[in-house]
């Protein structure tokens, strides 16, 4: 097994705790103080001492593991001393022979966990995986050998067998004078001899810290001795997490995400906010460049003006579409019939008027029309309001010619 690469590793200590991330080991007297120390969004696994966690070796008739499994569960049905459902558990096979298996059963009280990691509740950094660190430790060791493992986790020696890289037996020491731990130790190793376990090691490991132990370590059992590793800890299989904080990470999941949904709405209404706010500058700014433009073109557009009114003030004098004579040729010419007969005609400020009656309103309707189609009164815009009819179905007309 390879060591785990992201997140971080919370184990115990020889006095407290401490955080292994990205091979850097970290120190810290308590949980709370390893948890607030780690970045924001940071995976965490924990691993739970020796001491919080029950141990039970057995060899049950079976090999496939959904088998063991169900075995297992009617064994610790029998010897917890508290209801299996609320204990947290899992096991490690050791070896399996033909028709049966020796496993490492690990089982934790639900409420010691809940008290273990409350630190990491109140920080909601609720751990992905739970084991247990002595089988960390197994994990480092040599696939083909027995190796007896000794460290320290918060005031206490811990003794541990591994076989084949796997945890097959550990005990807590609650002590930690080295000359205690040392007599205690074939004590230990013969009752672990008596639950069956192999007790002729070929390779001894010992925490750095306990570098101190390493020569009567090797006087008493003639094997050579090397170091365990922490900062490159191999992961193992299993996890301890109960099922009830399962539903608590993915409510904390949900909530975390439901919080980067707001937090992207946030941005994106501060981005539309924005760009509203830029899209009115340039509205602005485009409203105060036509406002310049057109008082800078006002002079310009005050002389046109004028030059319009005076041109329609003298176009009656020089222009011969607006003599009063030729548009009231114009006017006769367009006649429909004698009866249609012009009463009045006018002319100032450049427009004319005419005024006249028809036997019929069809007739007077006919005259406008002729006026409007007559090609040399393009120059002008010839409107006309609906005839008034008079006595005997006449109808009076009024014709206006606008420049």
């Amino acid at each position: 097994m390879k060591p785990t690469s992201g997140g971080a590793l919370i184990s115990p200590d020889a006095e407290g705790w401490r955080i292994i991330q990205d091979g850097v080991e970290r120190k810290f007297p308590t949980l709370g103080e390893a948890a607030a120390a780690l970045p924001l969004k940071t995976a965490v696994r924990l691993a739970l001492p020796c001491q919080a966690a029950l141990l039970e070796r057995l060899t049950l008739p079976a090999t496939d593991r959904e088998e063991l499994a169900g075995m297992l569960q009617l064994q610790l049905e029998k010897t917890l001393p508290y209801p299996v459902d609320e204990v947290s558990s899992d096991f490690e096979v050791i070896h399996s022979a033909e028709n049966e298996s020796t496993l490492l059963s690990v089982a934790a009280h639900s409420g010691q966990l809940d008290e273990i990691c409350q630190p990491l509740r109140d920080q909601s950094r609720l751990p992905e995986k739970i084991t247990l660190f002595a089988m960390h430790v197994a994990a480092s060791c040599p696939p083909d050998a027995t190796v007896l493992a000794i460290y320290a986790e918060q005031g206490q020696f811990v003794v541990a067998i591994c076989e084949q890289g796997k945890l097959s037996w550990a005990q807590s020491v609650p002590a930690v004078d080295d000359d205690e731990l040392l007599s205690e130790l074939p004590r230990l190793l013969l009752s672990a001899e008596m639950e069956g376990v192999a007790t002729q090691f070929s390779a001894l490991r010992l925490d750095r810290e306990l570098a101190r132990l390493e020569r009567p370590l090797v006087g008493l059992y003639r094997v050579p001795v090397d170091f365990i590793s922490l900062e490159s800890l191999p992961e193992p299989r299993g996890n301890l997490v109960p099922a009830a904080w399962q539903a608590d990470t993915r409510r904390l999941e949900r909530a975390e995400q439901f919080k980067q949904r707001l937090l992207l709405g946030a941005v994106l209404y501060l981005l539309v906010v924005a760009a509203a706010f830029v899209y009115l500058a340039y509205l602005k700014r485009q409203g105060q460049t036509v406002a310049a433009q057109y008082a800078a073109a006002q002079p310009q557009l005050v002389q046109v003006t004028n030059r319009q009114r005076r041109w329609n003030d003298l176009r009656q004098a020089i222009d011969p579409t607006a003599y009063a004579v030729e548009v009231l040729y114009l006017a006769h010419r367009n006649l429909p019939t004698e009866e249609v007969r012009i009463t009045e005609f006018t002319q100032s400020a450049g427009k004319w008027t005419i005024v006249g009656e028809a036997p019929s309103a069809n007739l007077a309707i006919e005259y406008a029309e002729k006026l409007k189609n007559e090609k040399e009164l393009e120059a002008w815009k010839i409107v006309s309001a609906p005839p008034a009819i008079l006595k005997g179905e006449q109808a009076r007309f009024s014709i206006e010619g606008r420049p």
